[in-house]
């Protein structure tokens, strides 16, 4: 054997397998432990500072009619819980934006609902009605993320929890 290697063999059994020294057992170019975890603080330094530009952009453009609307949904789809909630179905002419839909051929309708969970806790969501306005008729179930209406559906009042149904006519005494 050379004496080169003898003298990295030495090394590697002297500082063991996480040593800072280059070894044949640890092969070129692997990385340092302390660089790993400089990777994962630059990855998760990355993650927040999206973040922080995603928030930035949802706030300047909440004042910016329906882009507002839709910047918000995707922040919240982003960074909320999803939860169930219940409201009556907007009235169709109450719509707090319009704006054009992708095709060019129709509208969208933005409508803000108060809203409220099956224990009773309200809010008020914003829902987007893709192409068409509001039905007007009965209740909704919302899958709910933040103040946002991801996806609703039509149900029968039979079927929404009492404890909404109170919080709600609360509300609008």
């Amino acid at each position: 054997m050379s004496s080169r290697f003898e003298h990295r063999r030495h090394l590697a059994d002297a500082h063991g397998p996480s040593s800072p020294c280059p070894s044949p057992i640890e092969g070129r170019g692997a990385a340092h432990p302390s660089a790993r975890r400089g990777a994962g603080r630059l990855r998760r330094g990355a993650a927040a500072a999206a973040l922080v530009g995603a928030l930035a952009v949802a706030g300047t453009l909440s004042g910016c009619g329906s882009w507002g609307h839709v910047a918000q949904s995707a922040l919240d789809r982003l960074i909320s819980p999803e939860v169930t909630m219940y409201a009556p179905a907007p009235d169709a002419e109450s719509f707090v934006d319009s704006y054009g839909d992708a095709t060019g051929a129709g509208s969208n309708y933005v409508y803000q609902v108060p809203a409220a969970t099956e224990d009773g806790g309200t809010r008020t969501l914003t829902l987007i009605y893709f192409g068409r306005k509001a039905d007007d008729v009965g209740w909704l179930e919302i899958d709910a993320q933040g103040s946002s209406g991801v996806h609703y559906r039509s149900i029968d009042e039979e079927k929404v929890p009492e404890a909404a149904v109170s919080a709600l006519a609360e509300d609008d005494a």
